[in-house]
């Protein structure tokens, strides 16, 4: 009887041993599930990112690479575009330039031969003057020449830059002299434009421009040159713009010298 109840007795005690193991693994499996899930939660969003980084840099890197590649490589042909482009203008404008120093040259040459078959001397007598102060360390329009009375530059004797007239001497001393530019505001020029036989008055505008007002019935044309009146005609410039309105029977033609006056260092003075 003993030894059965204490089988009885070791066999209730291994079933719930048992059942006690069975209960405890599923309470296991979900912690270590928790556990997981808070691991995944806290952690694996930063392990995530930070192996997307580690893996989409050298990506990022090659595109940003690749897209200034390309930028620099448009900007270089936009940039050699833009200088052939302006290497072209430059050209053609030379080459007019160069067409209208033959057409001077001619006009110049043909014009002396007439004055020589008519007894009329072609010669004039100059001298050269180097320019000691400009409009920007003078008075405005204003220049200062080492030439004087000793020299024999008078009153009223005009200043030429090549075959353009600048302006005329105003004021003489014994060794230096003042000349106003013909651009200067309050000055006047009795012009010709072009072929056309009318003359006109270019009133100076300063900084060596000037503005002319002819008939809208006159053909004018941008490069045309505003000459002097008379039997050896000067030049003054060329035609930069012409101004027309529907209501007006009036066009007004603006030029200027032809040369920057404050990179001049030297001019002639004709001695009449």
């Amino acid at each position: 009887m003993t030894k059965c109840c204490s089988a009885t007795k070791m066999n209730y005690l291994l079933r719930n041993s048992r059942r006690g193991s069975g209960l405890r693994k599923p309470i296991i499996n979900v912690l270590v599930v928790l556990a997981l899930a808070g691991f995944f939660y806290f952690f694996a969003p930063r392990l995530a990112n930070q192996s997307l980084y580690a893996f989409a840099r050298p990506i990022w890197s090659a595109r940003d690479y690749v897209t200034g590649l390309l930028a620099n490589l448009k900007s270089l042909f936009s940039s050699k575009e833009t200088l052939a482009a302006q290497n072209l203008s430059l050209e053609r404008k030379l080459k007019e330039a160069r067409v209208a120093l033959l057409d001077l040259d001619a006009y110049r040459k043909e014009n002396d031969e007439l004055k020589r078959l008519l007894g009329r001397n072609p010669a004039e007598k100059k001298v050269l003057a180097l320019i000691l102060a400009k409009p920007n360390r003078s008075l405005y329009d204003t220049l200062v020449l080492d030439v004087g009375a000793n020299q024999g530059v008078k009153e009223g004797d005009k200043v030429y830059y090549g075959d353009f007239v600048i302006g005329a001497v105003r004021a003489v001393y014994a060794g230096y002299s003042k000349a106003v530019l013909a651009s200067s505001a309050g000055e006047t020029l009795t012009v010709r434009i072009a072929t056309s036989s009318i003359d006109t008055e270019a009133a100076g505008r300063g900084g060596g421009n000037f503005i002319a007002k002819l008939p809208k019935e006159i053909p004018i044309k941008l490069g045309d040159l505003i000459k002097s009146v008379g039997p050896e005609p000067r030049f003054f410039g060329a035609v930069e713009d012409i101004e027309r309105t529907e209501t007006s029977s009036f066009q007004f033609v603006l030029f200027k010298l032809p040369v920057n006056i404050n990179t001049l260092e030297w001019v002639e003075v004709s001695l009449n």
